[in-house]
């Protein structure tokens, strides 16, 4: 062989395992850096919360008081508890010595009395901002009174980000007595600077200001809100056509709906996506990921939209249908623009070029196993809200193309009230969410059920947060 091809051989040898290498070097970065974190995180104050936490639930009053009197109250600060309110609270969450249930009362009310520094007041002003417009924003019941609020928060979000960003850069990730769980807050919020805000959650995480949790939720929202495809990219994979649905902002069903009808028929399956454009806007690269503040949502036109076209074997874009939150759909828009805007329906179908684009189940069940908090039920009952019927009906369909896949489907809760009543809800909630797949089609012998209560808990109950990572509806493969 010439020497010119052995050294091509060579090359492209070399190059698989500079690959390789590349790859495993950096998954074994990715690792490293877990450890760290998780590292970090067990020797800041929020694992030693946790500590403190887990000894008390096994009796150890002792090591619990260890724990928590290295706990800085302005942890607890944040929750909002008072000196009238803070021995209420230790008797009730944690088995403490009395000496050191005492002390620790004394060393938050000398907290809670201090004089908090700017940067904390300025961060809990900027948080409390940010909840009340966002309170404000889900009270809100007509398009264009939504579109301007909704204009509001995202210029107090990008204001709000500019400032933290500014700070961070003189400072670093603000101080528990700085106000790090206010700023925590006002990052969670801000969904369009996830990306900007996890490296310095990282950096905040190891320094232990930061609860390793905050870092995994955002990680989890990020990854979530990069599912699926954006317009640019299938326009030029795909054919496609367009039409325009206007009249879904009067809650009236699209004129063109019949025209959509034809192509999907002729078409299936297609990719179907809800966009929407203002003239100052021209690559639509905006989803309508939540449409309408329009109660209750079952009268909801993109609810109604959907359920028409549903017979169809339509991959959607699963963020249009999941997004579905209490019956109140938003426009996602970062224009100026808000005068005229238009909504556009996309179908795309006849592959331009081969491309595989597998189902968020598909994804998810690669590791046989995938989490949803989608399914949402009523308060202490077996009732499954109208928002979650989107996810189920997606649920289903998948389950009738895949008739292989059997799932076992386990309910879990909080750690809210009493154990064995939980273990009963989490169990009855498994059996309705398989009544509703029975009721959809799914041979009930595919699926079985399983309440685990508050058991198998992803994370803490001693926060809201930690408690609604903890109430989901799991789905494993058998």
């Amino acid at each position: 062989m010439p020497i010119r091809g052995l050294f091509l051989i060579a090359c492209c040898i070399l190059s698989c395992y500079c690959s390789i290498a590349q790859k495993t070097s950096a998954d074994s970065m990715a690792h490293t850096e877990g450890i760290e974190l998780t590292n970090a995180n067990r020797n800041s104050t929020f694992g030693f919360y946790d500590a403190a936490d887990s000894c008390s639930k096994i009796g150890d009053s002792v090591s619990a008081s260890l724990f928590l009197m290295k706990v800085n109250p302005y942890t607890l600060l944040f929750e909002k508890l008072t000196p009238q309110t803070i021995d209420t609270f230790l008797l009730h969450n944690f088995l403490l010595t009395k000496n050191a249930r005492l002390k620790y009362k004394a060393l938050f009310i000398k907290t809670f009395n201090a004089t908090k520094s700017a940067a904390y007041q300025k961060f809990k002003q900027m948080s409390e901002e940010d909840q009340d417009i966002r309170n404000e924003n889900i009270a809100i019941n007509d398009t264009p009174g939504f579109l301007m609020h909704h204009k509001k928060m995202r210029t107090t979000d990008s204001v709000h980000f500019a400032y933290l960003q500014d700070y961070v850069s003189h400072h670093g990730w603000p101080l528990l007595s700085d106000g790090s769980m206010y700023a925590c807050v006002i990052a969670m919020h801000d969904h369009k600077h996830h990306i900007n805000y996890i490296p310095l959650l990282k950096k905040a995480v190891l320094s232990g200001v930061v609860d390793l949790e905050v870092l995994r939720l955002m990680q989890y929202w990020n990854s979530n809100d990069q599912h699926g495809l954006n317009l640019n990219s299938l326009v030029k994979i795909y054919a496609f056509s367009v039409f325009n649905a206007n009249e879904m902002f009067n809650n009236e069903l699209p004129k063109c709906l019949p025209n959509i009808e034809k192509t999907v028929t002729e078409h299936t399956p297609v990719i179907l996506k809800v966009m929407v454009k203002t003239k100052n806007n021209d690559d639509y690269d905006y989803y309508a990921e939540r449409m309408f503040a329009v109660r209750p949502v079952e009268n909801c036109v993109l609810a109604k939209f959907f359920a028409d076209v549903a017979k169809y074997d339509i991959k959607d874009d699963q963020q249009i249908r999941q997004n579905m939150r209490s019956g109140c759909w938003m426009i996602a828009l970062d224009s100026t623009d808000f005068e005229k805007p238009e909504i556009y329906v996309y179908l795309f179908y006849g592959n331009k070029k081969e491309l595989n684009y597998p189902s968020a189940f598909d994804k998810m069940l690669r590791g046989n196993k995938f989490v949803t908090h989608s399914i949402v039920f009523d308060v202490n009952q077996t009732t499954i809200k109208p928002e979650s019927a989107v996810f189920l009906k997606q649920l289903s369909s998948w389950l009738k193309v895949n008739a292989q896949v059997n799932l076992i489907v386990s309910g879990h809760t909080d750690n809210a009230g009493d154990s064995t009543a939980n273990l009963k809800l989490s169990l009855d909630r498994a059996e309705e969410v398989k009544r509703q797949l029975v009721y959809l089609g799914i041979d009930s012998v595919r699926l079985t059920t399983k309440g685990c209560g508050a058991l198998q808990p992803v994370q803490s109950n001693n926060t809201p947060l930690g408690k609604a990572r903890n109430r989901r509806v799991e789905f494993v493969k058998q």
